[in-house]
């Protein structure tokens, strides 16, 4: 019977798997067998090539398009009106998530967030930037309202 992986251990593995792709291939190999991955060779993603008129999409979970904190716009509005007036995705992406991050109704992320067993809040983030083929988190924050 396989563990269940918990949050923590989800954020580890992350965090040790993204060192191990930059690091190259011998230590991503190194990390699965850590890990219990497949040990197979890493293979390269295929390049996507989109033409001008591609149309762009934002995609959220309930947060993203249940929470307006007090505005006008959801985090999905925001998002997809930052991307087609010309804005970086990124800062577009975080600039949508800040909406519900900001909401103290919203008790799964940011300002609303409840505490754990101890009484603690405490936030993790991770984000991708497609286009320049960077990625970040963070994990275990404190007194900080929005991780992203």
């Amino acid at each position: 019977m396989k563990k269940k992986m918990n949050r923590r251990d989800f954020v580890t593995t992350g965090a040790a798997a993204s060192v191990a792709v930059a690091a190259g291939p011998s230590a991503l190999a190194a990390a699965s067998s850590e890990h219990n991955v497949s040990n197979s060779a890493p293979s390269r993603s295929p390049e996507m090539l989109s033409t001008q008129g591609t149309t762009p999409m934002v995609i959220s979970d309930y947060s993203g398009f249940g929470y307006r904190n007090g505005g006008t716009m959801n985090a999905v509005e925001k998002a997809f009106q930052m991307i087609t007036d010309g804005e970086d995705v990124l800062d577009a992406v975080i600039a949508g998530v800040n909406i519900p991050e900001n909401d103290p109704t919203e008790t799964g992320i940011g300002y609303g967030g409840l505490p754990n067993e101890r009484g603690v809040v405490q936030l993790d983030a991770c984000c991708m930037h497609g286009p320049k083929k960077r990625a970040g988190g963070v994990a275990g924050l404190e007194g900080v309202r929005t991780p992203s």
